[in-house]
């Protein structure tokens, strides 16, 4: 499922956290700022049924309460680990009242963990990017462009030497 996901301001780490009363009604512009998304995928996420608004202004605008912003924040944290939005929706659609709870939380609890092992892997696969970021930074470094001679064969015979006998995989796309 395509979704617009374009971040809002300055991207995630711009998310404001600032506490919000249970009672105070946001626009769907604070909300959106306030999660960290645009006000795009707010509507998108309501038509998907993962969020609705508590109620409308006079005007006609959306209102919502930090229930909403919570829910949001989970559905952004659900997406982090692995889950799509058709998963969380699915879940949702079990957790209806009157449900037995135990097969609900028992599936809940499996998807997690192996929500979990999927950031891991991520997270070791951004850590080993990194790394090679940083290889291939030091390898441009130590060239001083050999008194004006031009990029030619020998530039990378260097730059093997200098990186251990393997050019940085973040180099071999551009060189």
């Amino acid at each position: 499922m395509s979704e617009p996901d374009e971040p809002a301001g300055d991207g995630p780490d711009a998310v404001d956290r600032e506490p919000i009363s249970a009672d105070a009604l946001l626009k769907i512009g604070d909300l959106a700022r306030l999660a960290g998304v645009t006000p795009r995928t707010v509507r998108f996420y309501e038509d998907l049924g993962l969020l609705q608004p508590d109620s409308r202004s006079e005007g006609g605008f959306r209102l919502y309460r930090a229930a909403q912003l919570h829910r949001l924040r989970a559905v952004l944290a659900l997406k982090d680990v692995g889950f799509s939005l058709d998963d969380i929706r699915a879940y949702r659609d079990l957790a209806t009242e009157g449900a037995l709870a135990f097969g609900i939380m028992a599936r809940l609890k499996e998807r997690l963990v192996a929500g979990k092992g999927q950031l891991r892997a991520r997270i070791e696969r951004l850590e080993a990017a990194m790394a090679d970021l940083e290889r291939a930074e030091y390898v441009l470094g130590t060239c001083h462009g050999c008194d004006a001679k031009k990029f030619d064969a020998e530039c990378h015979d260097c730059w093997k030497q200098v990186s251990g006998g393997a050019l940085p995989e973040a180099l071999k796309a551009v060189i």
